[in-house]
């Protein structure tokens, strides 16, 4: 019988797409090149300004036999991925029309922007219960936004507005109230506290409302939040609301009685994940009474993190501008480590890298951005005898400083997956092979650099220096490996 050390050296083939994908993706085509003929039918190849008062035809479809062979006797579940994968064919089509050079935000002419926002409305299955609309490009973020009421089951939604507010406002707060059954809501940085208090009025069955980074946000929304009896998740870091509104809603939310919950270890609020700012100690007393917190996200520290000790369930850390010593992060994760398996650090001055690493057992995924290190560096070099990060699978560190802490690192993830680095310019070819010669990454499958002296070239056939330590391993993988290496010069 072959040892396992044998078939682990065999190179694998590449892995065929699977058959669904395959049918997503031929049936996005098929899509693609009707609406693409029809566009080359009626464009006038002419980039104009949508503002302008030229008479453009408006050209209307029917697209109901196409909406019954996309939707019709469709496994539900299913249903997101295939306007996923429609909405992308559609993106990649609007990326290239001659008529517009912004993908109909600012220019081209209305006809083709009318026949595009026909095909993204066929796109859409009414028994989606999830949509992810945050990132899409700005036709397809308006033509969602302004159709929520066609998709009454949504239970899950991600958005952002697709114009400036004054813009967006009245169409998404229209739509808004026909979503009773969502459950979860994230408006990243375009938050308000009308949105808030719609969802409040219309929406009695949220339970994870993500608000971060909304500089519309005030007190005002308070009184609406404190309507929301079943909350499990509420993220509000970065946002308008102040020290007081912050104490007062959580206190008041600590208080609140008429909640049901599943859980038989609870005797706290229902409140799981929680996100807020301007962080002194009464504030983290106020968030121990909240005692069923997994996932704690803070920023602007102003106080002795160590006294979130007290949190038993506590297994996601993030953290956002503060000291490792003065807001005492270190205290916390010495009480608190073992228990993590994510941690997300960004502004934060003065880490002890070694520290994390004793402590911090567990940790399956961890975060370092923008921040500091301690004189204290890890030891480098084959003699290092600290063992740490042995479980860490997922890795982003993306700081300007000296390449012995991302060697530290990368030399102890023994079972890292995803590695993304960036600002470090030592990091090179013959860097990649020390590593490599030290920690073989059987696990990896993505690897992705930004703004060092790595290049992409060497990188894609590891040249001659790197060959004696990854060529075998380099093919072995190729079936599975994201080859994501961006070499962006400084």
């Amino acid at each position: 019988m072959l040892s396992k050390k044998f078939l682990d050296e065999i190179p694998q083939r590449k892995s065929p797409l699977l058959l669904e994908e395959l049918a997503f993706d031929a049936i996005s085509t098929f899509v693609g090149n009707i609406m693409q003929r029809i566009l080359l039918t009626h464009c006038t190849k002419r980039i104009v300004d949508l503002n302008c008062t030229e008479v453009f035809t408006t050209v209307t479809l029917d697209l109901s036999m196409l909406e019954n062979y996309l939707h019709s006797n469709f496994p539900r579940v299913l249903a997101a991925k295939m306007t996923s994968h429609l909405l992308k064919g559609i993106g990649a089509i609007v990326d290239t029309v001659a008529c517009s050079n912004d993908s109909f935000k600012t220019t081209g002419d209305t006809t083709c922007k009318h026949i595009v926002s026909q095909f993204i409305i066929s796109s859409i299955n009414a028994h989606l219960t999830c949509v992810d609309m945050s990132k899409e490009p700005y036709l397809i973020r308006k033509v969602l936004s302004e159709n929520l009421n066609k998709i009454p089951k949504l239970e899950i939604l991600s958005i952002r507005a697709y114009d400036k507010w004054n813009k967006s406002k009245n169409v998404i707060l229209r739509n808004l109230c026909s979503l009773e059954n969502l459950v979860c809501f994230n408006m990243k940085q375009d938050c308000t506290d009308d949105v808030i208090m719609t969802l409040v009025q219309n929406c009695r069955k949220l339970k994870s409302l993500i608000a971060n980074g909304s500089v519309n946000l005030t007190n005002a929304c308070i009184v609406s939040l404190l309507q929301l009896q079943d909350l499990e998740q509420l993220e509000l870091c970065t946002t308008r609301i102040t020290e007081v509104g912050y104490c007062h809603l959580f206190t008041k939310m600590a208080q609140n009685k008429n909640f049901n919950t599943d859980d038989d270890s609870s005797h706290g609020t229902p409140l799981k994940i929680v996100g807020c700012s301007l962080i002194k100690n009464g504030m983290l007393e106020i968030l121990l009474k909240h005692s069923n917190l997994k996932v704690v996200s803070l920023s602007s520290l102003f106080c002795d993190l160590s006294l979130l000790k007290d949190l038993k369930f506590l297994e996601q850390l993030k953290l956002e501008g503060g000291h490792f010593l003065t807001d005492n992060i270190k205290g916390l994760i010495q009480e608190k480590g073992s228990s993590l398996y994510l941690l997300e650090l960004f502004l934060i001055q003065d880490i002890d890298l070694q520290w994390l690493g004793k402590y911090c057992t567990e940790l399956k995924n961890l975060s370092i951005r923008s921040c500091t290190f301690s004189s204290s560096i890890p030891l480098s070099g084959r003699s290092s005898k600290v063992v740490a990060f042995r479980k860490v699978e997922e890795l982003v560190f993306y700081v300007q400083c000296t390449i012995e802490y991302i060697y530290f690192l990368l030399v102890n993830c023994i079972n890292i997956r995803k590695v993304t680095v960036g600002l470090i310019k030592p990091v090179n070819d013959a860097f990649i092979a020390d590593i490599l010669s030290q920690n073989p990454m059987k696990q990896l499958e993505e690897f992705s650099v930004y703004f060092s002296d790595l290049t992409l070239k060497k990188c894609s056939a590891f040249n001659e220096k790197l060959s004696k330590f990854i060529s075998s391993w380099w093919i072995r993988i190729m079936g599975n490996f994201s080859v994501r290496i961006e070499a962006i010069a400084w």
